[in-house]
């Protein structure tokens, strides 16, 4: 099973956002919604698996630690 925290970050993908709300600073464009916590966690937390609108950046590999 694909590990989220490491495999599928958020910043590390294209449709992540920084929003200037900041009760809700966190955003997904695929998903169309901001939250308080990073878009990766809110779907894992409703669905049980990891994102699957997951797109990196160009640029970005598995190796890059953030």
């Amino acid at each position: 099973m694909d590990n989220p925290t490491n495999d599928r970050r958020c910043i590390r993908c294209t449709h992540y956002f920084i929003t200037h709300d900041t009760a809700l600073p966190y955003g997904c464009n695929a998903l169309h919604f901001k939250s308080r916590n990073q878009p990766w966690r809110e779907v894992l937390a409703a669905s049980g698996t990891p994102c699957q609108y997951f797109s990196p950046k160009p640029g970005t590999t598995r190796a890059t630690k953030a």
